[in-house]
């Protein structure tokens, strides 16, 4: 973890963190422990925007969109902290990275 929001409190920089889908954490699928079928789901993972709508990676006056709420395979993402997942810094984040993608996507099907 690189930099967090003011908001953030369950991680901190210098975490290590493995990222997962994201979820709204309101609607009635997510309040209910199903997050994996919140009425936001591909909105918020496949078309790329945060919760309140907006993008959060620009360069110039272009928005960029995040895939899978995450972007796994990226160098940097920006996440909610909904979808952050803070492990131990003993194991190889380079194994984790794709599980948050790869094994989590295959999961949706």
């Amino acid at each position: 973890m690189e930099r967090v929001g003011s908001n953030v409190s369950t991680v901190k920089p210098g975490d290590h963190v493995a990222l997962s889908f994201s979820a709204c954490g309101h609607c009635e699928n997510c309040l209910s422990g199903h997050p994996s079928t919140c009425e936001m789901l591909n909105d918020l993972n496949f078309g790329g925007v945060m919760n309140d709508g907006t993008k959060r990676i620009h360069k110039n006056d272009v928005e960029f969109s995040t895939f899978f709420g995450q972007s796994s395979f990226g160098t940097y993402a920006v996440s909610n902290e909904r979808n952050v997942v803070k492990v131990d810094k003993d194991v190889d984040l380079r194994l984790l990275g794709p599980l948050g993608c790869g094994k989590q996507a295959a999961e949706q099907c």
